[in-house]
């Protein structure tokens, strides 16, 4: 995906051996989350190598100074790579969630939802 200048790419990982949803946001349309990932309590790394719904992933094709170089959300814990080192956080600032209200209005609240249902 060719992403602007002082864009990001939000990916919502849940597919394998297909393109996952992925779209580009301008910086300022995310600046809340930046925002609130600067103070979360730490956590331990969560696993994200299984089937189906992963989170999902910001990332910073532009190189822009004030963003990470990649955020992940998924499962109540952050991800956040700056400078090649990943920090782990708890989402106690629902993150995961604004992204998932994104991914709903960017159109993809069907996958969403096939994703999401509980496992019987």
């Amino acid at each position: 995906m060719l992403v602007k200048p002082e864009h990001v790419e939000i990916m919502l990982d849940v597919f394998s051996g297909m393109p996952n949803p992925s779209w580009a946001v301008p910086v300022k349309r995310i600046a809340g989350i930046l925002e609130k990932i600067q103070n979360l309590p730490a956590a331990e790394r969560i696993s994200r190598d299984k089937l189906g719904y992963r989170g999902f992933v910001i990332s910073n094709p532009g190189q822009i100074e004030e963003v990470p170089e990649k955020v992940v959300a998924f499962r109540g814990v952050i991800g956040i790579t700056r400078s090649g080192k990943t920090t782990y956080s708890k989402d106690t600032a629902g993150i995961e969630e604004d992204l998932q209200k994104m991914a709903r209005e960017m159109g993809y609240g069907d996958v969403l939802a096939h994703y999401l249902r509980p496992v019987k």
